[in-house]
């Protein structure tokens, strides 16, 4: 194991409360589509807000397109528990650079076998990776509960990226640095500390 573990210290104190700032966050941003009921398996989705009220369920292969612009959020707010069926995977396409992919989750997470993730999971409980789920550009962070593993890689890089021929300006910020505290985490490229205004202003804009 690489990296350093904090445990109770002012670190992991600070980490805790930037995970909190950023899952109120995203859960209080305005949605631009509802998807309550719906299976994520199969759609192709944009940027955007995409709500569930209750639990969201993936079967399958959800597309996320990029549209070749940069700096681009994907956000799913999730009203309880997300599961992924096995072999399950998030595909992205069309990306620019530094698009982000979010999944704030309103009870747990459970990733089925081999499931091939992408985004970073904050859950309000627990998260569970079954054996041989991975996450890809992202991290996976509990708030109240256990993070459990079962053989399963989470890469903080090896995110999508492409020319990005249309980039938003202005919107760079949204990638997050500094604290530490979860699976995936690493003390010197993750916060949501500031996040309060820059997340709801950028989707302000982009839906004009």
């Amino acid at each position: 194991m690489l990296g350093t573990i904090h445990n109770d210290d002012a670190v992991a104190q600070q980490a805790q409360a930037d995970a909190l700032t950023g899952y109120n966050v995203l859960a209080g941003l305005a949605p631009t589509q509802i998807l309550t009921g719906q299976d994520l398996g199969g759609l192709t989705l944009d940027q955007g807000v995409y709500f569930f009220a209750s639990s969201a369920q993936l079967t399958g292969q959800l597309t996320l397109d990029f549209q070749g612009m940069s700096n681009m959020m994907v956000v799913f707010q999730i009203g309880s528990t997300l599961t992924t069926a096995s072999a399950s995977s998030v595909l992205i396409i069309n990306p620019g650079s530094n698009d982000q992919v979010f999944w704030q989750v309103g009870s747990s997470a459970t990733l089925g076998t081999t499931t091939d993730f992408y985004g970073s999971i904050i859950a309000d409980a627990s998260i569970t990776l079954t054996t041989g789920a991975d996450v890809n550009c992202g991290r996976v962070i509990a708030l109240n509960g256990a993070v459990t593993m079962d053989t399963n890689n989470i890469n903080t890089g090896n995110c999508a990226g492409g020319t990005g021929t249309t980039p938003e300006p202005g919107t760079i910020a949204l990638v997050a640095t500094g604290g530490a505290m979860a699976a995936g985490a690493n003390s010197s490229n993750f916060s949501f500390w500031g996040w309060g205004a820059s997340i709801p202003a950028f989707f302000r804009k982009r839906k004009r």
